[in-house]
């Protein structure tokens, strides 16, 4: 699933999130907030995201302290718009290795606490995680719920109903990677009808792309792990086309050794929306589907990338 904070930030947005949260970031503020949003019903959740990858270092030792401050307190990072419905957007420091460490377990249960209680005083309907963090709890028994892969696994289908409609490949074989994972296994399932070839990791040996669709059209979902895609290009053949849900999208290498292929690559890059400020990275046009709400008919974002 998408993770949307990236580990770069300019100065002036860091300087507008510093202040936001001096003013805005505390429980009287969010108290207020929701006495006003239980009346009015304005804004309906909330969303914690996280950097894939450990943030640069910083040189300047004001900022630096503000990033150990953060790392496990949820900062407030910007406003966004989906439809009618508001959220608000949080994001600590902490790296996705460091808060799916076993060692930091109960860092993350008071993180989740902390941004659940937060939608609790906002009155929000739902509190949404970004990336692999519900499939964490999920795996450690801690409870949280399946909103999020529920709400991924919906887009990623109208993602695959876009692609099939873009390329013609209605009635195609289609391979999901990840077929056993959180959200891959729900994706699977909204699949019943459609001609499915589960693959996922064998501890008994090397896997490898069904036999029975090489050379054909095909489309291929990847929905593993970042930076696992590119393992899977030297099975890729020209005519498959590759629809990528994991984040961040395949490095400009992969995109590369894909093209050379004759292969085409889309992004699920989120659904159609405003954030204020912007989404970092490929949801810079909208916002990530782990934030989203898939009811309806959501106008589903796709980046062309080989």
């Amino acid at each position: 699933m998408p993770k949307p904070l990236g580990s770069r930030m300019s100065l002036t947005r860091a300087m507008a999130a510093v202040a936001a949260n001096l003013l805005f970031n505390n429980d009287a503020v969010f108290r207020a907030a929701g006495v006003v949003n239980r009346r009015f019903r304005f804004l309906n959740r909330v969303f914690l995201a996280y950097p894939v990858r450990r943030p640069i270092p910083v040189r300047n030792s004001a900022f630096a302290r503000l990033v150990e401050r953060y790392r496990w307190s949820p900062a407030i990072i910007g406003i966004f718009r989906q439809g009618r419905a508001w959220g608000l957007a949080f994001s600590v420091t902490g790296a996705e290795a460091e808060l799916i460490d076993v060692k930091n377990s109960r860092s993350l249960e008071a993180l989740l606490a902390r941004i659940e209680g937060i939608g609790k005083l906002l009155h929000a309907d739902r509190c949404a995680l970004a990336g692999v963090l519900p499939s964490v709890l999920a795996s450690r028994g801690i409870p949280h719920g399946t909103t999020e892969a529920e709400t991924a696994a919906a887009c990623v289908v109208h993602a695959i109903r876009k692609v099939q409609m873009l390329d013609n490949l209605a009635g195609c074989p289609i391979v999901i990677l990840g077929s056993r994972g959180f959200v891959g296994s729900r994706v699977v399932e909204r699949l019943a009808g459609d001609l499915v070839y589960p693959v996922d990791r064998n501890r008994q040996g090397p896997v490898e792309l069904p036999l029975d669709v090489r050379g054909k059209a095909a489309l291929l979902v990847n929905l593993t792990w970042a930076d696992v895609l590119e393992g899977w290009v030297e099975q890729m053949w020209p005519g498959l086309v590759v629809l990528n849900e994991v984040y961040p999208p395949p490095s400009t290498r992969c995109c590369h050794l894909i093209r050379v292929k004759g292969v085409k690559l889309y992004h699920l890059a989120g659904v159609a929306g405003t954030a204020i400020p912007p989404f970092p990275g490929a949801y810079a046009g909208g916002i990530p589907c782990c934030a989203a709400d898939s009811a309806g008919d959501p106008e589903i974002l796709l980046a062309r990338l080989a």
